[in-house]
């Protein structure tokens, strides 16, 4: 990975995709499958869903696919659903239909959504807690990396657009 825009954004991605990748080894019993984006060519369908860390400067290929996503992310701007944001101190996550590989997902800085204690727990925790996209601010400390707030969140409409404002 590159360094992205900002620090702290930079510091909870990365800290997000370490914890992704731990939960997953101890929980699903395999090794997070990572690639190197120079390994991935997004012009031949890979036949995955594909998970991205990072913003359009850390990760060349969010970068290739940021311009038919349903965001706009500079390092001067973020509009999701129409909000603006500061892209030095928020991140989006979301799933979307990979507009390089439609029959399969790009999901954007989220793993799953519920945390380890949950995973311990019932299988009635497991599910989605952001919805289908949000907006992250994070809010990291030495005992919490993963600290963060959620400023906006939901569910795409079934066309997979946002919902109009209310």
């Amino acid at each position: 990975l590159f360094r992205s825009w900002s620090s702290s954004p930079d510091a909870w991605t990365r800290a997000s995709l370490d914890q992704f990748a731990k939960v997953w080894e101890r929980y699903f019993r395999g090794v997070l499958p990572v690639r190197d984006a120079a390994q991935v060519d997004l012009a031949q369908p890979l036949g995955k869903h594909l998970v991205l860390f990072g913003d359009p400067h850390s990760n060349p290929l969010l970068a290739q696919l940021l311009p038919r996503l349903p965001v706009e992310w500079t390092a001067e701007r973020l509009v999701v659903g129409g909000q603006s944001y500061d892209p030095r101190q928020h991140l989006p996550a979301l799933i979307f239909p990979n507009p390089s590989d439609p029959q399969h997902y790009v999901v954007i800085n989220s793993g799953h959504t519920f945390a380890e204690d949950d995973l311990r727990g019932t299988n009635a925790l497991l599910y989605p807690r952001w919805g289908d996209w949000a907006v992250i601010r994070p809010t990291p400390t030495a005992e919490q990396p993963l600290a963060h707030e959620l400023p906006a969140s939901g569910l795409f409409t079934e066309f997979w657009q946002f919902p109009p404002p209310r």
